[in-house]
């Protein structure tokens, strides 16, 4: 079995004797794994090549002489394409779907599918923890820039086969430590808020480092941003980098969202209610500026849903939703959303969903799902896609608590293109069960029979099938 010419796997060598027409049966050491969206070539190769007074003439499939069918490589080796004669039943394969491969193929954004590769490598154990502490356990709200991972105590950027590309050391600046993470992804910038100062104070700074270009190897700290403090010191906060449109031709469009913090990190996994609990909107300055100073924040005037910290968040259409996240005892199952365009007068509000597992900083991607019937126009459904996360239980963080076999996926026909609409949860509602990758319902079973079928005809008729097309 070969992929682009690399050998796969081989099985155990089969020796046929002069007139044996029975089946045969190739039998592989152990199983072999083939991933998703790959091509493979299946070769039956001679070892010794032929026997005395034998040639391709007399190897023949369902009465064929493959000699009939030969093509020959530039070096004029013989190759027998048997695709337009093989009958499919012949060779029998089995997909288990796991939740790194499912994810892989859902995934849209850069982050979620930079943050899958590099999660379900295996080859990653010295990097893994790094990647690990950036993506879950530092507060980062947004751990990922183009297609790159990031960690902050320097700076150390990871691409999608989670290897390290980059290390910048002293960013932050002044040894602050754990601060939460906004990224302006078009203009290539983090920003790291807060954060504390090593001995359990939090910070009231806002810093930023600018990369040159798409090639993420070089970049300079904005050094603008160094006359600037936060309305007060934050360890521990939600943060997020929104550009507003409107306010793009008549004002500043460059926003910062930071949800609650706390003073000191003793109270993370101590007293919640010294938590701020508040949700204020900055307005990011920029390099032409006057002088610096306080940042006057934007205020909302109502508290949080939930008291909480380490929720993800996702902007789908200028509305923020926000995916788990934990208390100081434990992580937590919420969803909530905030529209950002009422930002002054909206209340954050429950999504109408929780997670089946309580997550802190999990994986988030709005996916499209195909749903489509045989024989019906095509149906398109919206879904929340949720991978990984770190667990907390007992007022500590879970060790071994980010767990890549499993899979959230929320499916409903009342997902809207504006979120502000509400997300109703009914009958119609899907997700995946709590048992571990595959686990499937009646309507799972139901699609995956449209995707055999479908399958079947892609093989017996040559029918094409986008590669976005995801049958579950």
């Amino acid at each position: 079995i070969y992929m682009q010419d690399e050998l796969i796997d081989e099985s155990e060598y089969l020796t046929i004797a002069d007139g044996d027409e029975s089946i045969k049966t190739f039998y592989f050491d152990e199983t072999v794994k083939l991933g998703a969206s790959k091509t493979y070539e299946v070769r039956f190769e001679l070892i010794k090549g032929y026997p005395t007074g034998c040639d391709i003439n007399n190897v023949k499939y369902n009465d064929l002489s493959l000699s009939e069918i030969a093509s020959y490589d530039s070096d004029l080796t013989v190759r027998r394409r048997l695709n337009e004669i093989l009958n499919y039943h012949d060779i029998i394969a089995q997909a288990n779907p796991d939740s790194c491969t499912l994810s892989a193929n859902l995934a849209i954004s850069d982050a979620m599918k930079t943050g899958v590769s590099a999660m379900c490598q295996t080859n990653t154990q010295l990097t893994r923890p790094s990647i690990e502490a950036g993506l879950f356990q530092q507060h980062a709200s947004q751990s990922a820039i183009r297609n790159h991972l990031f960690k902050t105590g320097s700076l150390h950027l990871f691409d999608e086969e989670g290897t390290s590309t980059l290390d910048i050391e002293d960013w932050p600046e002044d040894g602050v430590q754990d601060p939460c993470i906004a990224v302006d992804d078009e203009n290539r910038i983090i920003y790291a808020i807060g954060g504390h100062d090593g001995n359990g104070s939090a910070v009231d700074r806002i810093q930023g480092y600018q990369f040159d270009d798409d090639t993420l190897t070089n970049g300079n700290i904005l050094e603008h941003l160094r006359e600037y403090t936060l309305d007060k010191a934050r360890y521990g906060s939600e943060c997020f980098y929104w550009y507003k449109d409107e306010d793009a031709e008549s004002g500043n469009p460059h926003k910062l969202i930071v949800i609650s913090g706390m003073e000191f990190t003793k109270n993370e996994f101590y007293k919640k209610s010294t938590w701020h609990q508040d949700i204020q909107m900055f307005e990011i300055p920029q390099e032409d500026s006057s002088s610096g100073g306080l940042l006057q924040p934007r205020t909302n005037p109502h508290k949080l849903v939930y008291n909480f910290i380490d929720a993800k968040p996702l902007l789908v259409e200028d509305v923020l939703y926000f995916f788990g996240g934990k208390t100081q005892a434990s992580s937590k199952p919420f969803v909530t959303t905030l529209d950002l365009n009422n930002f002054g007068n909206t209340p954050p509000a429950p999504a109408g969903l929780e997670l089946t597992k309580g997550k802190a900083l999990p994986l988030i991607d709005q996916v499209n799902v195909n749903c489509t019937e045989a024989g019906q126009s095509e149906e398109i459904k919206k879904c929340y896609m949720v991978f990984a996360g770190q667990s907390y239980e007992d007022n500590k963080l879970v060790e071994n608590g980010i767990e890549t076999d499993y899979l959230q996926l929320f499916c409903n026909d009342n997902i809207p293109d504006l979120p502000s609409t509400g997300v109703v949860i009914g009958e119609t509602a899907r997700r995946l069960q709590d048992d571990i990758i595959p686990s499937f319902t009646e309507f799972d079973m139901k699609m995956l029979s449209k995707g055999k079928e479908m399958t079947r005809r892609r093989l017996a008729e040559g029918v094409p099938t986008p590669e976005s097309d995801v049958f579950m």
